[in-house]
């Protein structure tokens, strides 16, 4: 259990003033507040232990399709086509 003291010590190393009243109500809550800081300390502490180890889970840097294994499957979507290129608006001008 914390006294007015400590309180009173906490307030002035975090620099914040509080009232008599604040002062008051936090001597009993500081001792639940640093019981629930346990609990997580606890949590973290298990979950450590549940964490599979990191590994590398990317793919080598190559192309997993030959080229153009779907270009003409896509381009057979597009409404409008040029070549082997979608045919779109033109949407910027020059101002």
């Amino acid at each position: 259990m914390f006294s007015l003291t400590d309180v009173k010590k906490l307030a002035l190393l975090s620099r914040i003033s509080l009232s008599s009243k604040e002062m008051e109500r936090l001597t009993g809550e500081l001792s639940s507040i640093l019981q629930y800081v346990d609990q997580i300390k606890l949590v973290k502490e298990a979950a450590k232990n549940e964490i599979a180890p990191l590994r590398n889970v990317m793919r080598s840097d190559t192309d997993a399709y030959p080229r153009g294994t779907f270009s003409e499957k896509i381009l057979a979507t597009a409404p409008s086509r040029e070549g082997r290129f979608f045919k779109v608006k033109k949407i910027i001008t020059r101002s």
